[in-house]
């Protein structure tokens, strides 16, 4: 069963209600699987095949989802948020020259589960393009980039949507034909709106997909796929890591129709990877563009059967007046002259030897290559000038232009800077030069770095036009080394008396404060402060220095109102909410400001639940939801603060863990609360 890894890493952590999992179910998209437009021989996998100019490719799909989103939960068991969905995708695309683009229009026809109020509706429209940069053929591999663009179009009320944001996702494509198999591989990144669920943060991520077909005739085929992808945020948890395989095949039941078909489940327990989907697909794609190879057709002999010898008469030069009879001797098509003396002539017969034979035509093909650069014409681009071979697009077959370029790293008052060491990389060039320097470069991009004593190291980058009007200019600045700045702190209680204790300086450098001051100096720039003392709550402060200034700050620290116990964070009052909802009150700001603090100051405890519970009144799913939020955004707020997301857990319990069972005002207002307890700290 494909389900979200269940939550457990403490006995105090239990699990949550399912509608609880998400913020909001209609900000969450479970359904992963987002079949190719045009690909020509997998369901899942884009490849880099190349459609005739103008062409239009359309395909209507039908898949089928079972239990593509399920929470497992210690206290309550199995819950199918997402248990059946039946989906349909209009798909199309045009060709124009290298570039198809195209659309995917997702209609949901069915959906249930837990999570399922309203299971029929549109889902999010996405418009994808494709540009075919390099064909097989003319390189080993096929080669193409992607871009697609998903709009928050969605109209079900189930984690089939995402309406909080537009997504956007850019792959690169691969593939190679061997025979009659297809392969091809996609690597890209899409970019979604943050939805927080349960112990993982969902937004941003990697996908990676390989397929390939088979071709067992010129009608039909059989196809595999297996996609994947990580989360940025929990690039490791398995919730966060879907993997699934698709078996398939095709058929062509009409010229440029095809009936196309997979099965397939889910390999790890990640969101949108399903027990079981199955997949059914009618296309129609008018074929791909075919480049035919320039051929040169030459002329070989071959032997005949037989050669019998043949005696031919030849005739020797007299010597001294004198005369010979000719005589008869072998002869091959072209004779070795007879040696003789010059006072004698005698004949001289020769061993025969066979004939050339007739030569018959056999046709053999061989690449042209005009130029004569070592690549055939089919693959040069320019067939009459010969590559020339500089390590910088020599695949070509075009002489590479290159033009002259004028480098300089100066100071900040326009003087070249002595003993500056520059490096320079970038379209097969690496140099090694001083301040000011000219160089033959390739048109592209170039990255430089420079670096001298007593001036802050810069890297950059420039590109090369492809035809520049006048010599490039190319121009680096360092800025000096930073005089260091000087701060002076000076702490009090609310009564003015001054306090002893501790200050941080960017969450790595701690110093001592004694009897309300101390002083450091620093580097310019900005800085966080963290002041505490014992008994009092921390206060975080954000300082701004100039190189050689000296400035000093003033804190006042108030009564501690949280206390670091063994197991839990204890806090002295409750944080406010609004009636019935999430957001929290403005009085509580300072409280959670000291919990932020509180944890930034005592980082041996490494990660932390963050419960939220209700009152009983309600019904027991509303309150779950409730308290679940509440979590989520107390989490959010620390996070602003400063507090790392990965230290953080949110959960809600709702009604589930009274500390009061009496049904009474005072009951309630107990059990309306925010607790923090400790779940794993650094060894000592």
């Amino acid at each position: 069963m494909i389900s979200i890894l269940a939550i457990g890493l403490l006995s105090t952590v239990r699990a949550q209600s399912p509608n609880d999992v998400i913020p909001s179910f209609n900000e969450f998209n479970a359904q992963i699987f987002r079949p190719t437009i045009d690909g020509q021989a997998t369901l899942w996998t884009d490849d880099a095949q190349r459609a005739q100019n103008g062409a239009f490719s359309g395909r209507f799909l039908l898949s089928y989802a079972n239990d593509p989103f399920v929470y497992v939960s210690d206290d309550y068991g199995q819950y199918d948020l997402l248990s059946d969905v039946l989906q349909a995708n209009l798909l199309g695309g045009l060709s124009l020259g290298f570039l198809r683009v195209g659309a995917d229009i997702p209609i949901y026809l069915f959906s249930s589960g837990e999570a399922v109020n309203s299971g029929t509706g549109l889902g999010d429209i996405a418009l994808d393009t494709k540009a075919n940069l390099v064909q097989q053929g003319s390189s080993p591999l096929g080669f193409a980039l992607g871009l697609r663009f998903t709009a928050p179009t969605a109209m079900v009320d189930a984690p089939l949507g995402m309406n909080n944001g537009l997504g956007w996702e850019v792959q690169a494509i691969v593939d190679r034909r061997i025979g009659h198999l297809l392969m091809a591989a996609n690597l890209g990144t899409r970019g979604l709106p943050q939805s927080d669920m349960a112990d993982i943060t969902w937004d941003d991520q990697l996908f990676y997909r390989i397929g390939g077909g088979y071709s067992l005739s010129d009608s039909a085929g059989l196809s595999a796929d297996l996609a994947g992808l990580f989360n940025y945020s929990t690039p490791i948890s398995d919730p966060a890591h879907p993997l699934e395989a698709l078996l398939g095949g095709w058929v062509f039941v009409a010229d440029s129709l095809a009936l196309r078909g997979g099965v397939g489940t889910g390999l790890t327990r990640g969101v949108g990877a399903p027990a079981m989907r199955a997949v059914l697909a009618l296309s129609y794609s008018p074929g791909q563009a075919q480049e035919e190879p320039e051929l040169q057709v030459v002329a070989e002999a071959t032997q005949p059967e037989t050669a019998e010898p043949v005696q031919v008469a030849q005739a020797e030069e007299p010597s001294q007046a004198e005369t010979t009879e000719p005589v008869q001797v072998a002869q091959a098509e072209t004779p070795e002259p007879v040696q003789e003396e010059p006072d004698q002539a005698e004949a001289v017969e020769q061993a025969p030897v066979e004939p050339t034979p007739e030569p018959t035509a056999v046709a053999a093909t061989v690449l042209a290559d005009s130029d004569g650069d070592g690549i055939p014409n089919q693959d040069d681009s320019c067939v009459d000038e010969p590559e020339d071979k500089d390590d910088y697009h020599d695949s070509d077959g075009c002489p590479d232009p290159s033009y002259l370029a004028d480098i300089r790293i100066i100071a900040p008052d326009g003087s070249v800077i002595p003993g500056v060491e520059t490096t320079l990389e970038g379209e097969g060039v690496v140099l090694h030069k001083g301040a000011s320097f000219q160089v033959e470069l390739h048109p592209g991009t170039y990255s430089i770095k420079a670096v001298a004593e007593g001036f802050q190291p810069v890297t950059s980058s420039f590109k090369m036009p492809a035809e520049p009007t006048a010599t490039e200019s190319v121009v680096l600045n360092l800025e000096p080394v930073a005089t260091l700045a000087n701060l002076t702190l000076s702490v009090k209680d609310e009564k003015g008396r001054p306090l002893s204790g501790t200050w941080s300086i960017d969450r790595s450098r701690s110093l001592r404060f004694e009897d309300g001051s101390s002083e450091s100096s620093l580097t310019p720039g900005k800085h966080d402060i963290l002041v505490s003392a014992p008994g009092y709550g921390s206060v975080a402060r954000q300082v701004d220095l100039s190189a050689g200034e000296s400035k000093g700050i003033s804190v006042v620290l108030e009564q501690a109102r949280v206390e670091v116990a063994s197991a839990s964070l204890d806090i002295l009052e409750p944080i406010y909410f609004d009636t019935g909802r999430a957001s929290i009150k403005g009085k509580s700001y300072a409280l959670l400001n000291e919990i932020a603090a509180t944890l930034r100051s005592h980082p041996e405890i490494k990660r932390i639940a963050v419960q939220g519970h209700t009152d009983s009144k309600g019904s027991f799913r509303s309150n779950m939801r409730l308290s679940e939020r509440r979590a989520q955004a107390v989490k959010r707020y620390l996070v602003r603060k400063g507090v790392d997301a990965d230290r953080l857990l949110a959960v809600g319990y709702g009604e589930a863990r009274p500390l009061d069972t009496a049904n009474t005002r005072e009951a309630w207002a107990r059990n309306r609360r925010v607790e923090f307890k400790i779940l794993e700290r650094a060894a000592d």
